[in-house]
């Protein structure tokens, strides 16, 4: 795909209720759809479209084939890796990196320089895409042919990455994350032991996946709308959840089974 700044230039982007940084495998799409059916649960059968896809794929022992179904909510921005330019082969300089990201974005400028890897992923993924996981060649790929020379439009696009009343950290437990990138990417994956809510200093803004399974979601999605969900709301979103639930694959559904 390339990217045209012209085109996006020429059609009007509102911004998002809120930004969801996280580490790929957390389970982030899921929650980011949660979040966007306390506002509009009219949209539940766009929400459930891409569950659909990606429950075939599992069940075809074709898991590499997941996020070609994904399908963002128009809402909610999703930034998943992007806490560090390219993910080192350490878990602690991940940890390290992770870290050093998260005190930019709370503490840090948002020049256009500021986080400039991250500027660009966010407004490719939500903005172009419409999908969470993009790769590494891709990004290069948009970078090296030059094709977001606009500045002050990536800037204008991704600001709300920095800003503290939309900004979220998803969190998963290293356990969760094992099973979900083992079984939907590859066991070689680098193991993480720590999770964001140890790294990131202001613990509101820290929501973790394991709500959505040990009861406290609906509580933890009325702090982040700061809105009362109603039991129709309520439904919606549960309805979500089992159709997600349903579409992992078995090493996930065991570690939410026995957590």
């Amino acid at each position: 795909m390339i990217f045209n700044s012209k085109e996006i230039k020429n059609k009007k982007y509102l911004p998002k209720k809120h930004v969801l940084w996280t580490i790929g495998g957390s389970g982030g799409f899921a929650f980011s759809w949660m979040i966007q059916l306390c506002y509009t649960p009219e949209l539940i059968d766009v929400a459930l479209q891409p569950l659909k896809g990606q429950k075939n794929t599992v069940q075809a022992g074709k898991s590499e084939l997941w996020t070609m179904f994904e399908i963002l909510p128009p809402d909610i921005g999703y930034l998943p890796n992007a806490l560090w330019a390219e993910m080192p082969n350490d878990t602690d300089k991940i940890k390290e990196r992770a870290t050093n990201t998260i005190e930019e974005v709370l503490y840090g400028s948002t020049d256009v320089y500021q986080l400039l890897r991250s500027r660009v992923k966010y407004v490719c993924i939500n903005f172009f895409w419409n999908k969470g996981w993009c790769s590494q060649t891709e990004l290069d790929d948009m970078w090296n042919k030059n094709v977001l020379a606009d500045d002050m439009l990536v800037k204008t696009l991704s600001d709300e990455i920095f800003a503290k009343d939309k900004i979220l950290f998803l969190s998963a437990p290293p356990g969760f994350l094992a099973s979900a990138r083992g079984s939907k990417w590859s066991s070689k994956h680098v193991k993480i032991d720590w999770t964001l809510d140890d790294i990131v200093p202001d613990k509101k803004l820290v929501y973790s996946i394991s709500s959505t399974w040990d009861g406290t979601l609906y509580t933890e999605l009325e702090k982040i709308t700061g809105t009362p969900l109603s039991i129709e709301t309520k439904n919606v979103v549960a309805k979500y959840y089992d159709a997600w639930y349903n579409s992992q694959p078995d090493r996930v559904r065991e570690y939410i089974d026995n957590a």
